[in-house]
């Protein structure tokens, strides 16, 4: 089991981000208002963002101490990210944006072997008919498949999803869901989820971390959450009841 903790305090513009989470090989849904901080938090673990003052642990690993000077590079983190614009490279097909993580850093794998790997986790997700579809073709639902792809198959320590699901139409998301639940479970590892649909939190059994205006109000389970919502937002998150 990993267990990670991470405490960050960085300005980004004019918005100051102070957060601190930890968890263990369970998911981790992040809520909160647009303009909260959830992005930002998620970029800061993926090593996007250079905190103000920082630590972050994940398992043995120190990858962040601003007070020692540690700052592991974003290649060096195996930490898959799905963000929301997605990233994919443009110029690049399906296949290669899928593998290209397994290009670099200490996991990397000869080009037949990345392949392999990315054919295999396309076929999971459904979508193994975009292998060799130029990314810039793609629709918003497939980018979003490919981007999850890509984050899944390096076998990361740590997933970091920022809004999944939502590019997707109500069928695909449903499918996406159970296969993310499912994969989520067998990965045995830290994941940490942006989402701002409850059904996401229900089906993964995520615990969660309430933001607003860059700090967390209320961390708990979904229920704890729904006995005692701390702010409007939190009661209309969850609605009248716990589907």
């Amino acid at each position: 089991m990993s267990s990670w903790h991470a405490s960050v305090r960085a300005s980004v513009g004019t918005f100051l981000l102070e957060v601190a989470l930890r968890g263990d090989s369970g998911p981790i849904a992040i809520i909160g208002p647009n303009g909260s901080g959830k992005t930002t938090f998620l970029r800061f673990l993926a090593g996007a963002i250079a905190p103000d003052l920082a630590e972050f642990v994940l398992g043995t690993r120190t990858l962040v101490n601003t007070q020692t000077g540690i700052h592991t590079p974003m290649e060096q983190r195996r930490i898959g990210y799905l963000p929301q614009g997605y990233s994919l490279f443009s110029h690049l097909n399906v296949l290669d944006n899928v593998s290209f993580g397994l290009s670099t850093g200490p996991g990397k794998l000869i080009r037949s072997e990345r392949h392999s790997r990315a054919q295999d986790i396309l076929g999971e997700l459904g979508c193994s008919a975009l292998a060799h579809r130029p990314a810039e073709g793609l629709s918003g639902g497939e980018q979003q498949r490919v981007a999850l792809a890509r984050a899944l198959v390096i076998e990361p320590e740590l997933l970091l999803l920022d809004e999944p699901l939502a590019a997707l139409d109500a069928t695909t998301r449903r499918t996406v869901r159970i296969f993310l639940s499912e994969r989520l479970k067998m990965f045995g590892r830290p994941s940490i989820i942006a989402t701002h649909d409850v059904r996401d939190v229900v089906a993964l059994g995520a615990s969660v971390y309430a933001l607003d205006n860059g700090r967390v109000v209320q961390s708990g389970s979904l229920e704890d959450l729904f006995r005692d919502p701390a702010s409007e937002f939190i009661a209309e998150f969850i609605g009248p009841s716990i589907p």
